[in-house]
């Protein structure tokens, strides 16, 4: 997968259904464990709730979801189904109730599970991570300038700069890119500065 959208903080969405209170938190999650951890951190955070639905989705296709405790089918899968329509992925919505004291029927708890999750996603700040290729490259100081102006150009950043005898610079490029960009530092360079990658990952775009 080249790109992907998510989220890199926690969101918040509250509504109110006859006095019971339905609190969507959103937050960015890499893999099952974390998405069971910071369940469990909701669930400390608020031991007075009567439910806390949860639903995850991974890049890696991964899922879940629970209804806790809810009338099966009227909780977590209203929650994934929001969830799954915004697109995003690493990413886990728990919707904490706490029971107002009227029962909402079938059909109310399914468009407050929904609605609530949407409240979360609404306050979201999406971001979309682009697949890197991460290199490291010595340099003599007379290269440097034009070849840390050079990783911009082609969508990378410089992350790191270590002045030595020589100037030791660690940037990623966009894997996109990386045939082109390599070109053109050689072609720069006279073929006499030759990066060495150093591993692989996700940016911000």
């Amino acid at each position: 997968m080249s790109e992907y959208e998510t989220v890199l903080a926690e969101s918040v969405g509250e509504i109110e259904v006859k006095k019971s209170k339905f609190i969507a938190r959103l937050a960015p999650v890499s893999c099952a464990a974390e998405a069971r951890e910071y369940l469990d951190l909701v669930r400390n955070n608020n031991k007075r709730a009567k439910h806390n639905v949860h639903a995850f989705r991974l890049m890696n296709g991964g899922v879940g979801f629970s209804d806790d405790g809810e009338p099966q089918g009227t909780a977590g899968k209203p929650v994934m189904d929001a969830l799954s329509g915004s697109g995003l992925v690493n990413v886990e919505i728990i919707v904490t109730r706490y029971f107002g004291g009227i029962l909402l029927g079938t059909g109310g708890l399914v468009r407050a599970y929904g609605d609530a999750a949407k409240a979360a996603l609404d306050a979201a700040r999406p971001v979309t991570m682009q697949s890197v290729k991460e290199f490291s490259v010595s340099l003599d100081y007379s290269r440097y300038g034009r070849v840390s102006a050079l990783v911009p150009e082609f969508g990378g950043c410089v992350e790191d700069t270590v002045y030595k005898e020589n100037i030791e610079l660690a940037f990623y490029i966009p894997d996109v890119r990386v045939e082109a960009f390599l070109s053109a530092l050689s072609e720069l360079t006279l073929g006499a500065v030759a990066p060495v990658r150093t591993g692989e990952g996700y940016r911000v775009k």
